[in-house]
């Protein structure tokens, strides 16, 4: 818009086992912090799952950290259920 930008999605499409085919791994999705609130999020997450559904995706999955909770809030709000644990492994 204007030459600028108000946010960032990235994703990936894989098989897996557990959603028996193909599904979509948002690895970033993010706004700018002054354009929270403004749609824009929503926008990214309607053009990630147009993208998914065209591609024939079961399903949209994503992490995010525990202190996230307005993420979470917006992700739930979207339709989004919490799913599972995340474990990270340091070397």
């Amino acid at each position: 818009e204007n030459e600028s930008y108000h946010g960032f999605c990235h994703g990936n499409y894989f098989h897996t086992f557990w959603m028996s085919g193909m599904t979509c791994y948002l690895s970033s999705i993010i706004t700018n912090p002054e354009d929270r609130g403004k749609g824009y999020g929503v926008m990214l997450m309607d053009r990630a799952a147009e993208l998914a559904k065209e591609r024939g995706c079961k399903a949209i999955m994503l992490m995010s950290g525990l202190p996230r909770e307005t993420a979470h809030a917006f992700y739930e709000k979207y339709g989004f259920d919490r799913g599972c644990y995340g474990f990270d492994y340091y070397l």
